[in-house]
């Protein structure tokens, strides 16, 4: 297609500077001619001036070729460019033109490969609403079942808080028998303190006596010093053992006092026994309670975990009942199912027993011979296998009905795909008497 733009627009342009070429030579030609008669005829007696003016003529006609040689230069140089252009622009016209064809080639293919894509994807939405249909299905029974793990997790959730409950209250009465032997420490560190107040109080009663002994010296010299004496050991024993006794004299005094003193000995011991006795018994309180406690605790976790058994036990129950429920449910269909099988067969079976004598070839000899067939079908009625169940006693007989059973394929049976189930395999009885 180039090359014949190009041819196109050089051969004009060539003819057309060689007509160009050849008009301008005539031109100059005939100017020459005129020129040179002009001259001959006005001055016919000068015969070297037609000579100079042929050459100058000359010249101007070399000059003027040159100029029109280099105005047709310039000119194939314009037409060439011009030419050049209009090939470029024809390429690119022609490399749009094969991009367009591309483009639309590719739009074809991308408008197919979309066809296929939208049946891809129907086939494949056809796909998804069945998996989709099924998953549902298995969704449900997942629900179902999510359900039913969820009642027994709900169920242990409840069991193990109960047992964290429990464990709570066994630390709390750790941390109440660890509180109970705090006190018990504690209470050991007032003993202490009271076996260190009786130090002091036996102190207390050795000054007493020294000053009953004082008071004793002071009675002898006088009674009024022994009433004031008197006194002050009231004071003390009021401040110190609350013993407020009458001192008659030194010897009741001293009486008193020492008996003040067995006394105070004997309050003592008492405290502290009775301290002793209290603690010990708060401590057993304590632990009697504590253990209490702790058996309640335990006897709640035995219940708990008893609440535990029971319960699972009822759901182990529960799914037992509602296995044997499924399992009842199952065999009832099926008793169902091979009832309608039966029914089924017994319609069918005369059917086929009329394909199949339709088909057999009578042999001599064949009558009164029973044989007993069992025959293996697909689901659309083929036969995969016959078999003599029974036979007839004659091979041939047998052979002829087993041939006939194979020709009769596909054979009526019903579609439905669980009663097939039953007549996947059957046998029946073909007669000789039948023909």
């Amino acid at each position: 297609m180039r090359r014949k733009v190009t041819h196109k627009f050089v051969a004009p342009s060539v003819l057309l500077a060689l007509l160009i070429h050849t008009a301008i030579v005539l031109a100059i030609g005939v100017s020459i001619i005129f020129r040179h008669e002009i001259s001959t005829e006005g001055f016919e007696q000068d015969t070297v001036t037609p000579v100079v003016a042929h050459a100058v003529d000359e010249a101007d006609v070399l000059a003027e070729l040159e100029r029109i040689q280099l105005q047709e230069e310039r000119e194939r140089e314009q037409q060439l460019e011009q030419q050049r252009q209009t090939e470029l622009a024809l390429r690119k016209q022609l490399e749009a033109e094969q991009r367009a064809q591309a483009e639309n080639e590719r739009l074809r293919e991308m408008e197919a490969q979309r066809l296929e894509q939208e049946a891809a994807l129907r086939e494949v939405e056809e796909q998804k609403r069945l998996a989709e249909a099924q998953i549902e299905a298995a969704e449900q029974r997942r629900l179902e079942e999510q359900q039913r793990i969820e009642a027994a997790e709900a169920l242990r959730a409840q069991q193990e808080a109960e047992l964290r409950q429990i464990e709570e209250q066994k630390r709390m009465a750790q941390a109440e028998i660890e509180a109970a032997e705090q006190q018990r420490l504690e209470e050991q560190q007032r003993i202490e303190a009271a076996e260190a107040l009786r130090l002091q109080q036996e102190e207390a009663l050795r000054q007493i006596e020294q000053q009953q002994r004082l008071a004793q010296a002071q009675v002898e010299a006088t009674e009024q010093q022994r009433l004031a004496e008197q006194r002050l050991v009231e004071e003390a024993e009021a401040e110190r053992l609350r013993q407020v006794a009458e001192i008659s004299e030194l010897e009741d005094q001293k009486r008193q006092a020492e008996a003040e003193k067995a006394r105070l000995q004997k309050e003592i011991e008492a405290q502290q026994l009775a301290s002793l006795q209290q603690q010990r018994s708060e401590d057993e309180t304590r632990r009697n309670e504590a253990e209490q406690r702790q058996k309640e605790l335990e006897e709640k976790a035995e219940q708990a975990r008893l609440e535990e058994q029971r319960q699972q036990a009822a759901l182990a129950q529960k799914l037992l009942e509602q296995e044997a429920a499924r399992k009842e449910q199952e065999q009832a269909r099926v008793r169902q199912l091979e009832r309608r099988a039966r029914s089924e067969f017994a319609k069918y079976i005369p059917e086929i027993k009329k394909k199949v004598e339709d088909t057999w070839i009578a042999l001599p000899n064949s009558e009164g011979r029973v044989a007993i067939l069992e025959v293996e079908i697909d689901p659309l009625g083929e036969v995969q296998s016959v078999e003599v169940y029974s036979s007839s006693g004659s091979l041939a007989f047998d052979r002829s009905v087993s041939i006939a059973v194979r020709k009769a394929s596909p054979l009526p049976i019903p579609r439905e795909q669980e009663i097939f189930e039953y007549f996947k395999r059957f046998r029946f009885e073909f007669s000789g008497s039948t023909r």
